[in-house]
């Protein structure tokens, strides 16, 4: 994906994006090939090296909610899927309308 794709579908600024890639580019997170399209730009996507620290870092998010998760009663945790499920409908929903320009503080 190119970086002012990315930019522009998380709402943010093509700057800032750019900067953030360069940095994970830097630790070899991210691997930069050439837009096929235009010769200008490129494109960024996971190194083997960010793959792999992707999966690891999900990994011990999935432990550590597993683990606080192991004392709730079950209609609790019940409940916390409901409303994830709902969160996570609502966010989907919220990224189809436009990104709202922000203005400056």
């Amino acid at each position: 994906m190119r970086p002012s794709d990315l930019a522009a579908r998380d709402g943010h600024d093509v700057p800032t994006v750019s900067r953030r890639v360069a940095a994970l580019v830097d630790r070899g997170w991210l691997a930069r090939t050439p837009d096929p399209q235009d010769g200008r730009a490129f494109r960024v996507a996971l190194s083997d090296e960010g793959r792999h620290r992707l999966h690891a870092e999900r990994d011990a998010r999935a432990r550590i909610i597993t683990d606080v998760l192991a004392d709730w009663p079950q209609d609790d945790i019940a409940t916390l899927a409901t409303l994830l499920d709902r969160l996570s409908a609502d966010v989907a929903a919220a990224r189809l309308e436009p990104v709202p320009e922000r203005t400056p503080a």
